[in-house]
């Protein structure tokens, strides 16, 4: 009898035990989803992405170079340079 209380109380600790798990399990889950939820937004304005990838959402591929002694801007594509055009086709330079 003595035995079986001892597996009984063996059984029974495993049991809780188990339980314990699923709830650490259950609350790591539910911290990795709150934090999901609030830190999406952030990296999504954290991305590196400009005016190109606005109508998209999404990286358009392109990269935006400044050439520092005019100012004028260009888009850099994997081999190739473009002038950046404002919406009346003229190149967009900011002044230093």
């Amino acid at each position: 009898m003595a035995e079986r209380t001892f597996s009984t109380s063996i059984s029974s600790i495993g049991f809780w035990f188990s339980i314990g798990v699923w709830q650490c399990l259950g609350l790591a889950w539910a911290i990795t989803m709150i934090l999901t939820l609030l830190l999406t937004p952030i990296s999504n304005r954290l991305r590196d992405t400009d005016a190109t990838d606005a109508a998209q959402d999404k990286r358009s591929g392109f990269s935006l170079m400044t050439d520092y002694g005019t100012g004028c801007q260009y888009l850099k594509t994997g081999s190739g340079l473009t002038p950046r055009l404002d919406a009346t086709g003229r190149q967009i330079c900011k002044p230093r």
